[in-house]
């Protein structure tokens, strides 16, 4: 097989990973649009509200760097903000450095103009699938005592 050949062998093999983890992250991310349209609660792909450096501190792992939120659902339900989302961040200083996935969630009291009230995160356990992860978020952040979910 000469070079060239070669060449054009690797670069249709990486445009394929990209088409097919284009496809997946499509299909991740309508199945979670759903999921907020039947909960009455927004989507937004991306951390438009910014979430990231204010759970930095709550994650439940010492040392959490570079934390991003992604896949965000939330809702206001009467004084209360709700935030379902997937949290990535790298553990491992020493020998070598991870990316962890989990999805966790808060909620906390509206409270305009005021400073940010303390809240506690509620983190999934890693083995559930994507959608029951969402689920068991949400059911912790709506228990007795928890503020009121969405109908």
């Amino acid at each position: 097989m000469s070079p060239l050949h070669y060449l054009i062998l690797v670069m249709f093999m990486t445009a394929g990973a990209a088409v097919a983890q284009a496809i997946s992250t499509l299909g991740h991310r309508r199945g979670l649009r759903r999921l907020a349209g039947r909960w009455q609660m927004h989507f937004a792909a991306a951390d438009r509200l910014r979430l990231a450096d204010r759970i930095a501190e709550k994650l439940p792992v010492l040392g959490a760097a570079n934390v991003c939120v992604m896949d965000l659902l939330f809702c206001t339900v009467e004084d209360t903000h709700q935030y379902l989302f997937t949290v990535e961040y790298g553990v491992g200083v020493v020998r070598g450095k991870h990316r962890r996935y989990r999805v966790a969630g808060f909620a906390e009291p509206v409270r305009r103009g005021a400073p940010a009230a303390d809240f506690s995160l509620t983190v999934a356990p890693q083995e559930l699938p994507l959608a029951a992860a969402y689920q068991y978020v949400r059911d912790a952040l709506n228990r007795p005592g928890a503020p009121p979910r969405p109908v």
